[in-house]
């Protein structure tokens, strides 16, 4: 049997009119959109513009309480430096009177405070007794520190332990050392050395270096 083939349609066309209603459905809505975004964005900057002009007024409002404030500061300063020449010239203005006395150089001499006289120069033993009435207890004794003692080199000889220095112009020096090192003139010492615990003594000789 032969089998009979159907016949070849074709398929529907869509219509215009319906195509050119979707296009305006849709550009409608894309307008519409469009007019919402722009009202926000007007609504947005007429409120930042409101905002940034309250805040310049307050600003202008407060350079203008400064400006004041600074013309009164600058006013009151003025006034201060201006000088009343009223109470001024009431403070030299002469006064008709007699006039003081004024002392004779006899009165003068007598008035002058008459001079301290001066402490006469003790010994030392007053001198002692002086300084422990001052401090009023007697000074307590140090302890012996020990051999005080110092390297020294005379007409070439070293000397370990020869020399004790008392911080001044006069050292300590053995007779019988002195003697040794070949020093023969010696002379009468007229000094006694007073030491920091207030203890005293004469030296036997006395020798002069030159």
């Amino acid at each position: 049997m032969y089998q009979v083939k159907q016949p070849f349609t074709f398929s529907q066309e869509t219509n215009p009119t319906q195509t050119g209603e979707k296009v305006d459905v849709a550009l409608k809505k894309y307008m519409e959109e469009q007019r919402l975004i722009t009202k926000n964005l007007y609504e947005k900057l007429d409120h930042m513009f409101g905002d940034l002009s309250s805040k310049f007024g307050s600003l202008s409002t407060h350079v203008q309480k400064l400006e004041v404030q600074i013309a009164q500061t600058a006013e009151a300063a003025k006034k201060q430096n201006e000088v009343n020449t009223q109470k001024f010239c009431s403070v030299v203005s002469s006064i008709d009177g007699t006039i003081v006395p004024t002392l004779s150089q006899g009165e003068e001499e007598e008035n002058e405070p008459k001079e301290r006289h001066k402490p006469e120069r003790y010994s030392w033993e007053s001198r002692r007794a002086y300084k422990r009435r001052l401090e009023g207890k007697p000074l307590q004794k140090q302890e012996d520190p020990g051999k005080f003692v110092i390297t020294s080199s005379i007409n070439g000889i070293q000397l370990h332990d020869c020399l004790c220095d008392t911080g001044a112009n006069v050292n300590l020096m053995s007779l019988a050392l002195a003697k040794d090192l070949g020093f023969k003139e010696f002379k009468s010492p007229k000094i006694r050395v007073e030491f920091a615990d207030l203890s005293c003594m004469e030296p036997m000789e006395c020798l002069k270096m030159s």
